[in-house]
């Protein structure tokens, strides 16, 4: 009896580590790695081949604002200019320098099949100055809508430091200057279920400055899926779990 109760024992700790999320699991696997994807800088149509299938990415609205900063060449670019506190992560780059305030780009992201759980971060939301609204001021504005077969998903924010930007509904506005090598303009970004496509929208604070606002900036990182509790691991619990049980009948 007590070497049966010492494999009880056992079994649990073994269902114990495979059944456990941090054990059974990755924290993520990447569905569109920008270290790795094939991006030609400035293009407004593409696909990005991946392992979950072709990821279509098209540019609307005021494409032609869409600009270049310091070297980077036109945008939407793959670089690491706009990635936090990373030194080596890339980010798709995107670069607006409208006009009047009213100017908008909207990056529609279409996937080959729906996802559940994709998340991913934004880069260097803020402001040009807590204060300012003269001429050349800007502040980023960005708005994410999922979507499932043509029906609304919303998006969901995990702001870093909310003292530099706010959310409100499905858009995020930066109200603070941040710093390019610095983490406070993050946000993570995920959706409140599966979906097969989403919209990011990136303009202006329309109340902040009307006239020639400046060139602003942000960073979309890499999308990700958390990785499901393998096959092999189920079968290996629900394994163990059947022979004890038996063996402890047995034992009675």
């Amino acid at each position: 009896m007590k070497k049966t109760m010492k494999q009880v024992g056992l079994s649990l700790a073994v269902l114990t580590a495979v059944l456990t999320p941090g054990a059974a699991r990755a924290a993520s696997i990447k569905v569109v790695d920008w270290n790795t994807a094939n991006w030609t800088g400035g293009g407004l149509n593409q696909t990005v081949n991946t392992g979950f299938g072709n990821i279509g990415f098209n540019f609307s609205g005021d494409t032609s604002r869409l600009a270049s900063f310091g070297s980077s060449g036109r945008t939407p670019v793959v670089n690491t200019t706009l990635n936090g506190s990373s030194s080596t992560e890339k980010t798709l780059h995107l670069q607006l320098d409208p006009t009047t305030a009213n100017q908008s780009v909207t990056m529609t992201t279409t996937l080959d099949r729906a996802l559940e759980g994709l998340n991913f971060t934004l880069y260097d939301i803020d402001k040009s100055d807590d204060n300012s609204t003269s001429k050349g001021s800007w502040n980023d504005l960005v708005e994410i809508k999922g979507f499932l077969n043509g029906q609304l998903v919303n998006a969901n924010f995990n702001v870093l430091d909310p003292n530099n930007v706010v959310k409100s509904g499905s858009t995020l506005n930066g109200i603070k200057s941040v710093g390019n090598d610095a983490d406070g303009g993050n946000v993570k970004v995920g959706f409140g279920g599966a979906i097969d496509s989403f919209q990011l929208t990136f303009k202006q604070e329309a109340n902040l400055v009307n006239d020639d606002p400046g060139s602003h900036g942000i960073g979309i990182g890499s999308f990700a899926v958390p990785e499901p509790m393998t096959m092999g691991g189920t079968m290996l619990a629900l394994g163990l779990g059947s022979y004890f049980k038996k063996k402890v009948g047995k034992n009675a």
